[in-house]
This record gives structure tokens, C-alpha cells and sequence, in this order.
């Protein structure tokens, strides 16, 4: 069996925030490929930047120390990596790239795996954005605190990044955009209230 390489990683700051999933949530978000429950958050840097090519350079290091640890093991790149390019909606590469991570919602046990979340002055409001229901929207800005690791899948080896914790420095609350309008002066009498409340109709 080959040897796995970990390694702590807390990412600079501050990268941005995309699909913030499971976090708040108790019993995490389900990933419908793999089946699991989960936590994840992906964070994005300027393809160019420093934070970006020194995240990628530990993830080198790390496939050559695995590598020189394991000669037996023949395949000469991961077969994944926890980064890639960003695309826009025509499918082209933009200047950024992103990084995910990911944890299971449970550990073996059956116990919650909680994702910690920090503001920006290292203090733990995990309690304050579960009591109050906050979703962390794209485009907040922090850091994530996660793992490196080496994986093995089907007889073939890669790298992956687990989530420990994130610590926000912005925060832009989600919004599902939705702003429902009163339409009951097109149907009159056969307009649909499925509760048949008398709720005053929205202005």
C-alpha cells in the first residue's frame, strides 16, 4: 500500500468565496455524485497571483515527495488535483483560478463534523451564523483552514483538499434574487392561495 502525504494548509488572504455549501447547515448538503452529505466551500485567486502559484506549488511538492516516498507507484501525474481554471459561460478560461474543499457532514461515528467559521478577528461565530440561519454568499472574502492530502481511487492516485474551518474577512450574505409580486389583479377570483390565508397582498 502507498504511503499518503498530508499537509495543513491555511490559505492567504483573502481569496473570494464561491458555493458555500453545508456550512451552516446541520446535516450538511447532499453531493448527488457521491451520495455523502457534505461541507464544502470553493475559494478563487487571480490565475497569476502569488497566493494562487504558492498553493499550487505545495500541491507539486507534495505529488513529488509522494512520488520519491512511493518508486513502485508508475503514474507520473495525479489523476486529479483540488484546483482548476475558472470558465465563463461560454466555456473559455478567465484570469482566475479556483480551489476546493470538501469534508463529510458526519464522522464515522455518526457524530456532526463541524465546519468552524471565524470573523475577521479570529473569533468563533459558527453558534451566531447557525442560530440566525446566515448563508455565506459568492463573493465574501477570507481564508480557508483545510488539509492537503494524497488519495488513492480505483488504483489510481491524486490529491484532494479537506475543510477545517473558514474565516471571513467580508461577508455578503446570500440572496436568491427572488422578489415575488402580487398577482391578483390579473386572475381576480381565480387566483391560486394554496395556504387561504387573508395576509394583506405584498406592495
Amino acid at each position: 500500500m502507498a504511503e499518503m502525504i498530508k499537509r495543513k494548509v491555511k490559505t492567504p488572504c483573502c481569496g473570494k468565496f464561491y458555493w458555500v455549501k453545508g456550512i451552516v447547515e446541520p446535516d450538511g448538503v447532499l453531493n448527488e455524485l457521491s451520495g455523502n452529505m457534505e461541507r464544502s466551500v470553493t475559494i478563487r485567486y487571480p490565475k497569476d497571483s502569488e497566493q494562487a502559484k504558492n498553493l499550487i506549488a505545495t500541491i507539486d511538492e507534495m505529488w513529488k515527495e509522494f512520488k520519491e516516498l512511493n518508486p513502485k507507484v508508475k503514474q507520473k501525474e495525479p489523476s486529479s488535483v483540488p484546483y482548476k481554471p475558472v470558465l465563463d459561460k461560454d466555456g473559455n478560461e478567465t484570469d482566475e483560478i479556483e480551489f476546493k474543499f470538501k469534508t463529510n457532514a458526519t464522522f464515522q461515528d455518526g457524530k456532526l463534523n463541524i465546519v468552524k467559521i471565524f470573523n475577521a478577528k479570529g473569533q468563533d461565530v459558527t453558534e451566531q451564523f447557525q442560530d440566525d440561519d446566515i448563508k455565506i454568499g459568492n463573493e465574501s472574502e477570507g481564508i480557508v483552514h483545510g488539509l492537503f492530502s494524497t488519495f488513492e481511487y480505483a488504483k489510481k492516485y491524486g490529491l484532494t483538499a479537506y475543510l477545517k474551518a473558514i474565516q471571513l474577512a467580508k461577508l455578503v450574505e446570500y440572496d436568491d434574487g427572488i422578489e415575488p409580486e402580487d398577482l391578483t389583479e390579473y386572475v381576480g377570483e381565480d387566483a391560486f392561495d394554496a395556504a387561504g390565508n387573508n395576509e394583506e397582498p405584498i406592495v
